[in-house]
């Protein structure tokens, strides 16, 4: 895959995963309800909001904001988190 199009393609998915984070976190309630249809309990609440962190930590760490080439693990890595 050409550079300039991983970088697009890794930049897309690291914001992805950074605003359904956000949505976890924000609206966790509106969301499961939407998705579901049922609520959660407090534990899966919690859970829910664990993930969300997770998310955009794992977004954050794969965003390419410089023009620095991309790393080998950050393809790897967000190829086996999204499978």
């Amino acid at each position: 895959m050409h550079n300039s199009k991983a970088k697009i393609i890794i930049n897309v998915s690291a914001t992805l995963e950074i605003l359904v984070g956000l949505i976890l976190i924000v609206a966790l309630g509106f969301t499961i309800h939407y998705l579901l249809g049922d609520g959660l309990t407090e534990i899966g609440a919690s859970v829910a909001r664990i993930a969300g962190i997770a998310l955009i930590s794992l977004g954050v760490s794969a965003l390419e904001i410089t023009n620095q080439p991309i790393k080998k693990s950050t393809r790897i890595g967000l190829l086996f988190w999204n499978k």
